[in-house]
């Protein structure tokens, strides 16, 4: 388990036959929201993600920023930045935004193009995004109080 200081991102791309290492020592996620990535990223839809490290910062009600691990049998989400990190893909979107696109009605490529959604890095590791937020659609086939505050 290495510090939030530490930089060895290289850590992610180690084997592992446990779906539970981590990669920081940094506390699991404890928001409602964080909590709800980390089931996402965890379940069908994030065996779809890229090997990487995806900075997300969502604006508005709620604002945080959540740092998302994934590489092999690693797949974490840490709660706050990490200022010595740099992520394969940084994306800054609204609350209200990230709800509509994990509800469905939001598709993400309208979200990029129309500026609601921002991307700085390596965009094709957001491919997996679709498959996030299908496997979203399917666990929750009715509306998820999980954006309610």
């Amino acid at each position: 388990i290495f510090d939030d200081d530490d930089v060895l991102v290289v850590v992610i791309f180690a084997s592992s036959s446990s779906s539970s290492s981590k990669v920081t020592g940094s506390s699991s996620a404890k928001t409602k929201l964080g909590r709800y990535l980390q089931s996402l990223v965890e379940g069908p839809g994030g065996s779809d993600l890229s090997h990487g490290v995806y900075r997300l910062q969502v604006e508005g009600v709620d604002a945080g920023v959540y740092i998302i691990f994934v590489g092999n049998g690693v797949r974490q989400v840490v709660e706050g930045d990490l200022p010595k990190l740099t992520p394969d893909v940084s994306v800054v979107v609204s609350k209200d935004d990230l709800t509509a696109v994990l509800e469905g009605s939001l598709p993400p490529l309208q979200a990029y193009l129309s500026g609601r959604l921002t991307v700085t890095g390596n965009i094709q590791l957001l491919m997996g995004l679709e498959s996030l937020r299908q496997a979203n659609l399917i666990q929750n086939n009715e509306p998820d109080d999980i954006f309610i505050v």
